[in-house]
């Protein structure tokens, strides 16, 4: 994913947003055209499935650029969707973020849309078949939660809330959106449909833990299921595992980060008396979180899903500071990797290659941090006009 592309961090450390139509149609009044090729050739004088050999070994950004042909071929179906990443997000319409309802039983359509880091435009996709609650009188400055995970270049949407009158889970099963197909499909049933619970993914499999189902249960808010999407047999399925020591992780919709083979857990944002959980997935057990990672968890956390292995770094994201910090694991402390004012009010995030993407103000805004680049770039995001984001994922570009 290359989203330094499209914003310019100055020398001062001004943030702009990305300019990047405006500064494509400046150069091409400034400079006359040339056609590379003519008829349907990439290529002059190449034919074209051997011109495409060869600018499948390009950078996408130098295709998107270059012609109309080269950015044609970059979106065909010939070429692969893994070729570079976008950022979806789970979006409502900024009335029900607000409070407001979209009809009189106060239930809302979730929308998705991706946004394309090179015409840094956002494309409507469609959106998961439920009507969802996402604010209730009764629970005053309080959004009720919509989890979902990004998981082996899924996005899956978890857990919701629907009927007005008992606020009872949303879903049954998960709903699953394959971006090659640009599809949503359903997952296995859950045991128990559930609400406030923790979701995650590591080792090859999705993970669900605690939570509150129609009514509270000891039972359920202990439990932990997994779901092996490659299963040996086939057969879709959630399974039970080793229960969490309390039940201490249903009062609020928290993250189980995927960490080397392991889940970590903090049951409330903010506040003294948290209490973290790691869960080890290839023994089946939980521990105590070590003391400083559990310190430093001070906002969104999201661990860096560039490799399989999940050996990557986490970050979290200070709501109240306006800091991205990344942890070290040697020192078990967290070290600051950038401070901005619009990462204040941070509610969830998502990172891929250094790309460290937070959705920032109560779902506003979407800051970008560059980790990799020197200096580090901050850039924002803004929303499709009318909505707000509830979750932002980085996946393989639509199909």
């Amino acid at each position: 994913m290359r989203l330094s592309y499209l914003w310019e961090t100055s020398e001062s450390g001004e943030i702009r947003r990305s300019s990047l139509p405006e500064m494509a149609e400046e150069s091409d009044t400034r400079r006359p055209r040339r056609r590379l090729h003519t008829g349907s050739e990439l290529i002059s004088a190449l034919p074209d499935h051997v011109a495409q050999l060869i600018l499948h070994r390009l950078p996408p950004s130098l295709l998107f650029s270059v012609c109309r042909s080269w950015r044609r071929l970059l979106y065909s179906p010939s070429f692969p969707s893994s070729s570079f990443s976008c950022l979806y997000a789970l979006l409502f319409p900024a009335s029900a973020l607000a409070g407001g309802c979209a009809d009189g039983d106060g239930e809302t359509v979730l929308h998705l849309s991706a946004f394309d880091p090179l015409s840094s435009r956002w494309g409507d996709l469609p959106s998961p078949p439920a009507r969802l609650l996402l604010s209730h009188p009764s629970i005053l400055c309080h959004r009720l939660p919509v989890q979902s995970l990004s998981f082996r270049q899924r996005l899956l949407l978890i857990s919701a809330t629907t009927d007005r009158l008992h606020l009872r889970p949303a879903l049954d099963r998960p709903l699953v959106f394959l971006p090659e197909s640009s599809a949503w499909t359903p997952g296995p049933p859950f045991t128990s449909p559930r609400r406030w619970c923790a979701c995650g993914s590591t080792g090859g499999s999705v993970y669900l833990a605690s939570g509150v189902s129609a009514e509270f249960s000891q039972h359920v808010a202990r439990s932990l299921e997994k779901w092996e999407i490659d299963s040996s047999d086939g057969k879709p399925r959630w399974e039970r595992q080793a229960p969490l020591p309390n039940s201490k992780f249903c009062r609020d919709t928290i993250e189980a980060v995927g960490w080397r083979a392991k889940l970590l857990m903090v049951n409330i944002k903010g506040g003294r008396h948290r209490e973290g959980l790691v869960y080890d997935a290839p023994s089946d057990r939980w521990q105590a979180m070590p003391m400083g990672m559990l310190a430093g968890w001070t906002g969104p956390v999201a661990s860096d899903d560039t490799e399989d292995s999940g050996s990557g770094p986490i970050y979290c994201a200070d709501e109240h500071q306006g800091t991205l910090k990344v942890y070290d694991e040697t020192a078990d402390r967290w070290r600051v990797v950038v401070e901005s004012e619009h990462l204040r009010g941070a509610t969830q995030m998502a990172a891929k290659s250094g790309k460290v993407c937070v959705v920032s103000r109560g779902g506003v805004s979407i800051t970008v941090v560059d980790t990799v680049a020197r200096p580090v770039r901050v850039c924002v995001v803004d929303p499709p006009a009318g909505f707000g984001v509830v979750a932002v994922h980085i996946l393989p570009r639509p199909g």
